[in-house]
Formats: C-alpha cells, structure tokens, sequence
C-alpha cells in the first residue's frame, strides 16, 4: 500500500468517526431540544390549569352575586307590585 493509499484511508477513517461524533451531538442536542420542550409544556399545563380553577371560582362567586342580586330584585319587584296595588286599592275606596 503506498503512502498516499494510507493516507486516504487514515483521513476516511477520521472523516467517519467526526460524521459519527457529529451525529452524536446532534441526537443530544435534538433530545435535549425535545426535554426542554416537554418540560415547558408540562409548566404551561400547570400555569393553566391554576388559571382554569381561578377562573372557574371568579365565574362560581359571580353567579352568586348575580343570584343574590336577581333575588333582591325579585324582591323590590313584589314590593312595588304591593305598592302599586294599595295605592289602587286607596284610590278606588276614596271614589
């Protein structure tokens, strides 16, 4: 085998172990890339579900009030009925 036979085969074999080291890096890189990834959706999932059950209280204390209120409202409503009907009432016994 002559000197530059060797040669090229030493410089096949460096080019294949720096295409294997090359492809190495890259799978860690790119599994890596997919750990951070999953893990920042895991945070996301957290972050949103603490925001759904915030939401879902905010929307259960504001029903209430709006049940209180639509109550207190009933209520007036009945007594202005009641009034309205005295008032009625008043004026066709003075006739």
């Amino acid at each position: 085998m002559t000197e530059y036979e060797t040669a090229s085969l030493h410089l096949q074999t460096i080019a294949t172990w720096s295409g294997l080291a090359v492809g190495v890096a890259q799978c860690a890189l790119i599994s890596a890339g997919l750990w951070m990834m999953h893990r920042a959706s895991r945070s996301r999932d957290r972050a949103m579900d603490a925001v759904e059950k915030e939401s879902e209280r905010r929307h259960a204390e504001a029903m209430a009030a709006h049940a209180e209120n639509m109550a207190a409202h009933a209520h007036s409503l009945e007594a202005l009925r009641a009034l309205i009907r005295d008032n009625r009432s008043a004026g066709q016994a003075g006739d």
